[in-house]
């Protein structure tokens, strides 16, 4: 089996898909079904993955222009799909996986991941060229894969219902979480944290880029209504890139910065959020809407208890293992945060829970299951001319 596995959404910082698209591409290296494996980036072929992820300048000046950014991704767009085009078009009896959303390669057997449908049920959390992106382009990808994956089971529910999509064309293949996110003692965190001024065990965590649909707004309120003690014992630290539309929540940060409660840090490197997780007391991601959720089985494979959100797909990663609560309910992610913190009985079991359930979700597994879905793609469709 031969394939063409697309690399482009590869940059740093490494965020959700690009997470996804670059440990799967480094297991499918590794395993014997594939006789041969191609990575097609932006501009072409790419040898070495590692490259990707090495810091990239970018066009500031379009990123914050209005005007410039929807017609820079409409250029960019097809840019993409000319080069996929040009360098893939010998390349008929390969297998081609479009990791992130649209594919670029056309008129031949073709997997397409969709991780998540937030531009249809949370609009309003995302960019309006993006949105706009995703419902005209979307679609044509759905209807020209072979198979489609969706990253868990609600959302291959939410594709088969809002697009029509047959059960048998699309299956469910879980992320995972990468093995240096693990439980380290106090001599092993110490070095990595004092830059940050934190000690271990003595801070809540929380992971999130900077934009609404992650809900940081709200969990800020929610621990503002923690008893002075604990906001004294563990101050808040909040990791993350900025998203867009954070004006408000910057102000927030900001006010609550000036009281000594909460941590801003910003971008962090692997390794250091490795252990920030392994350090916290606790951890929080009350998300309104998640495809998958990393950063909740990031935190239980470091052995720390977690308080997410009993909507979208973070049930289902977090099993039983973590406190569920309504994000959109400051006060029950108040007495949530309150529990995961102070209640040593809950958070013995829910350390031991989540550790157990992390061991379910690697890397490996999900090539297994990417390869099973290959190999079904193709045992429906024989390649088509070009």
């Amino acid at each position: 089996m031969k394939l063409v596995f697309d690399v482009d959404s590869i940059s740093t910082p490494l965020t959700g898909i690009g997470r996804y698209t670059y440990e799967l591409a480094k297991q499918l290296q590794m395993t014997s079904a594939l006789t041969e494996i191609r990575y097609l980036g932006q501009r072409g072929w790419v040898d070495d993955l590692n490259q990707l992820i090495k810091p990239q300048t970018t066009a500031h000046f379009v990123q914050k222009n209005p005007i410039l950014r929807p017609l820079a991704r409409i250029v960019q767009q097809q840019f993409k799909k000319s080069v996929a085009a040009y360098h893939a078009r010998h390349l008929h009896d390969h297998l081609y996986h479009a990791p992130n959303f649209i594919m670029r390669i056309f008129g031949r057997p073709s997997v397409t991941t969709i991780h998540d449908l937030s531009h249809v049920y949370f609009p309003e959390c995302h960019p309006k060229e993006r949105v706009r992106f995703l419902h005209r382009e979307l679609p044509k990808t759905i209807a020209q894969s072979t198979h489609l994956i969706a990253v868990s089971e609600h959302i291959r529910q939410e594709v088969i219902a809002y697009y029509g999509v047959k059960p048998q064309h699309i299956s469910a293949v879980h992320h995972a979480v990468a093995n240096y996110f693990k439980p380290r003692n106090e001599h092993e965190l110490l070095p990595v944290l004092a830059p940050f001024q934190l000690k271990p065990k003595q801070y809540l965590l929380a992971v999130a880029t900077l934009e609404p649909r992650k809900n940081v707004e709200r969990l800020l309120y929610a621990y503002e209504k923690l008893d002075e003690t604990i906001k004294k014992h563990c101050p808040l630290v909040l990791v993350g890139t900025k998203g867009w539309l954070n004006h408000s929540l910057e102000q927030t940060i900001h006010m609550l910065s000036r009281k000594n409660q909460i941590k801003y840090l910003g971008y962090v490197s692997e390794n250091e959020l490795a252990f920030l997780y392994a350090g916290a007391a606790a951890f929080a991601f009350p998300s309104l809407y998640e495809g998958f959720g990393f950063p909740v089985l990031e935190a239980m494979a470091s052995g720390t208890p977690v308080l997410t959100s009993n909507r979208s797909s973070l049930p289902e990663v977090a099993g039983e293992a973590a406190k569920l609560i309504n994000p959109e309910d400051i006060d029950a992610i108040s007495s949530g945060l309150e529990q995961v913190l102070t209640d040593n009985t809950f958070r013995e079991k829910a350390i031991s829970a989540g550790l157990e359930q992390a061991r379910q979700f690697t890397w490996a597994k999900c090539a297994l299951n990417t390869i099973q879905v290959y190999k079904k793609t193709l045992s429906t469709q024989k390649p088509s001319s070009p």
